[in-house]
């Protein structure tokens, strides 16, 4: 997915998700408050953050949240939405 961070206007979710204990990370990204992560493996601890970006400010990543898939086959994967984006000034 490309977008064009040049429009300050335009705000881009970067989600970051890994299973517990892992070092690397997998990530998302969306133009929307909302995302559905997929391929994610039963019952495994995730740890997933979010951040904010366009093309005049960063915001950090979010503090962790840890979810875990409950079932015992393969997840249709774990709705996530980001209730605020805040931003803060590179300058």
């Amino acid at each position: 997915m490309d977008y064009n961070l040049k429009n300050e206007s335009t705000t881009i979710v970067f989600y970051r998700y890994r299973p517990k204990g892992h070092p690397g990370s997998s990530r998302e990204t969306s133009n929307k408050q909302e995302l559905i992560l997929k391929s994610l493996e039963p019952a495994t601890d995730y740890v997933i953050n979010v951040r904010a970006v366009n093309g005049k400010s960063r915001g950090d990543w979010s503090a962790s949240v840890n979810v875990k898939t409950m079932s015992r086959k393969k997840p249709d994967g774990i709705y996530i939405y980001m209730l605020q984006t805040k931003l803060q000034n590179s300058d």
